[in-house]
């Protein structure tokens, strides 16, 4: 029993160790259950996360979130009536967000006449908030 208790005990202290806590707090937005986003704060570097914010809203909401919006997705979800229509997906994961790098991917998925499905990723600077990298991977169209 005691060995089992110093291991359990082991464990709980490594995975202590080794935990990584996020640079940026955010708090996701959401709209139903296939449109998230995430907006980041922090009180110590406020350009470099408004930087980011924006550089992000730009480009997935088409949009920089402000009081007159009903929703920060009314501009990205749209349907403006051409072939791809407005986004009908758009899913966040962050894959690191430590004080050397802030990664960043979007699940896409806009629908009209046709539908297409792509994943974005963004990876910053987070001590001055510009974009390194921005890749763009196409999945299969329908």
């Amino acid at each position: 029993m005691r060995t089992y208790v110093l291991t359990i005990f082991s464990f709980w202290l490594y995975s202590l160790c080794y935990a990584q806590t996020n640079f940026f707090a955010y708090r996701l937005f959401h709209k139903g259950d296939n449109m998230s986003f995430p907006v980041f704060t922090d009180s110590t570097n406020s350009l470099a996360v408004q930087k980011i914010n924006q550089m992000l809203q730009i480009v997935e909401l088409e949009l920089v979130k402000s009081a007159k919006q009903r929703n920060i997705f009314e501009q990205a979800s749209f349907d403006d009536g051409t072939i791809y229509g407005g986004k009908v997906i758009l899913t966040p994961t962050i894959y690191q967000n430590s004080d050397r790098l802030l990664s960043i991917g979007f699940w896409n998925s806009s629908c009209g006449a046709t539908c297409a499905y792509w994943v974005s990723y963004y990876n910053f600077n987070p001590g001055n908030g510009d974009l390194i990298h921005k890749g763009l991977i196409y999945r299969n169209r329908i």
